[in-house]
């Protein structure tokens, strides 16, 4: 990914690490630093992926989905991030790789039908109950740290964390997906679906006036909200068909808009993947945008792929934002180099095959901002507040007012 110009503003674009995170977290109890993990695809190790984590210290990890193609063992690994991180997870639509859509379905037989493992094949029985039981599994081994249609908070953290749709392939069609969603979640249409995320939304108890609490809100979803642009550029674009279009989710929007006309109740933060940075005939996305009514942030975290071989190692990708009294003042896209270091062979190195015998090494490689709020400049009023946005598919910056 094409590194930003540097921030014209007192807040160098390069200048963050882990030891900065925890300086700002040390001013304020109200600071607070996420990590995002964009669409995984696979690519993800327990062993690498913990060590970049140790040295970003986030407040909370969240995952936007695609781990893996229904990878049960997979998602398995990434849940065993908690307790030791704060863990939120969405599964996305290829964690339902053979099961969301008919397409899938009779994927999920031809596969099995050419599986060079006739015995696996033959014990598992029907396929379409097979891949199933993969979904109930992955949302077992997951428990409560998948907020799909759900809401979590964690005592150390003034966040409120709700979850969109899950599973989802964006756009607007539904009959594709209606099977999937009335078997595993009660819900028939894309009306029903919207109604289920404003629940959750507005669900996190009441004020006097019958509002929802002014708990800081953020909102996981696998694929974007529809509303934030028709290009192939925009944070949810169609860029792998003509004509272009908007892929977001209406029933996201719709929760979204709804919960902020109907109780003033928006989210700081909406966070999301589906839609790869690069695109597909060339061109970069424009990943984060923000909206001037509201203020509310929409980042797109799926940098895919999220790991580079480098010389030594790899590099792996996180976005960071950091948080300030439920407010988004800075995103950025950083690479952690991992590398391993090599042991001399000796007399013991059968007993080294055990990860935790291995020495990694895990830096802070490269930090690319990606949007901050402006303190350097006076916005148009006392109640407003600056953001400059970087857009990837320009290479420049723009500047967003908000009126809260």
């Amino acid at each position: 990914m094409a590194a930003p110009p540097r921030a014209p503003s007192s807040a160098p674009a390069n200048a963050s690490n882990a030891s900065d995170a925890s300086d700002a977290s040390d001013a304020s109890n109200a600071t607070e630093t996420l990590i995002i993990v964009g669409d995984v695809h696979n690519k993800w190790s327990d062993l690498l992926d913990r060590a970049a984590l140790r040295v970003l210290a986030p407040s909370a990890v969240l995952f936007v989905g695609d781990l893996g193609n229904q990878d049960v063992a997979l998602t398995a690994t990434i849940a065993s991030l908690a307790p030791a991180f704060n863990l939120v997870t969405i599964l996305g639509n290829h964690d339902a790789w053979y099961c969301l859509t008919d397409r899938g379905r009779k994927r999920a037989v031809k596969n099995a039908l050419h599986s060079s493992n006739l015995a696996q094949f033959s014990s598992m029985g029907d396929a379409n109950a097979y891949t199933s039981n993969q979904i109930h599994e992955m949302l077992e081994v997951l428990g409560d740290s998948h907020v799909g249609y759900g809401a979590r908070r964690f005592a150390n953290s003034d966040l409120r964390f709700v979850g969109a749709r899950p599973f989802s392939k964006g756009g607007v069609q539904w009959s594709a997906v209606k099977a999937f969603y009335e078997k595993y979640y009660g819900v028939a249409s894309m009306e029903e679906s919207a109604e289920r995320i404003l629940d959750v939304i507005l669900g996190g108890g009441e004020d006097d006036s019958g509002c929802p609490d002014d708990s800081p809100l953020v909102v996981l979803a696998h694929n974007g909200p529809a509303g934030l642009g028709s290009t192939k550029y925009a944070p949810c674009g169609v860029d792998f068909m003509e004509p272009e279009d908007d892929f977001g989710d209406p029933d996201l929007e719709e929760a979204l808009e709804t919960a902020w006309v109907s109780c003033g109740k928006r989210a700081a933060l909406v966070t999301f993947g589906h839609m790869h940075s690069r695109l597909k005939h060339g061109g970069l996305r424009n990943m984060v945008g923000v909206d001037g009514r509201t203020g509310t942030v929409y980042l797109n975290a799926a940098v895919v792929p999220r790991v580079e071989t480098v010389e030594g190692g790899t590099r792996r990708h996180f976005v960071r934002v950091e948080m300030v009294d439920g407010m988004v003042v800075r995103a950025e896209n950083v690479w952690v180099r991992v590398e391993e270091e090599e042991e001399e062979e000796e007399e013991e190195e059968e007993e080294n095959d055990d990860d935790n015998d291995r020495e990694i090494s895990a830096t802070v490689d490269e930090v690319e901002c990606i949007l901050e709020k402006i303190h350097d400049s006076p916005s148009p009023s006392p109640d407003s507040t600056r953001y400059r946005v970087f857009r990837a598919h320009t290479n420049d910056w723009i500047q967003v007012d908000v009126g809260l």
